[in-house]
């Protein structure tokens, strides 16, 4: 699936864009989305949202959580499968 570029222009937009990437992070069969969404992210760093929304960074770490146990998700589903 390709992903559609990101056009954010103002805190509230990013904000939402991060709440729904967070639902889904929390989707346990959702693999494609998930990975659509670490796109997303990648796509976000290399605009430089950064700098143009000073809360991008506390949002990210609003992700925190989701994307730690979507990790430990995945080494446990790969540890039964070996």
């Amino acid at each position: 699936m390709e992903i559609k570029p990101i056009r954010i222009s103002n805190d509230a937009g990013l904000q939402r864009e991060i709440e729904a990437m967070k639902n889904v992070f929390g989707i346990v069969d959702e693999w494609e989305q998930r990975v659509d969404n670490l796109k997303k992210l990648q796509q976000m760093a290399q605009m430089g949202l950064h700098q143009s929304f000073p809360n991008f960074i506390n949002y990210l770490k609003d992700l925190q959580d989701a994307l730690s146990a979507q990790v430990r998700h995945q080494l446990s589903r790969q540890k039964i499968l070996h």
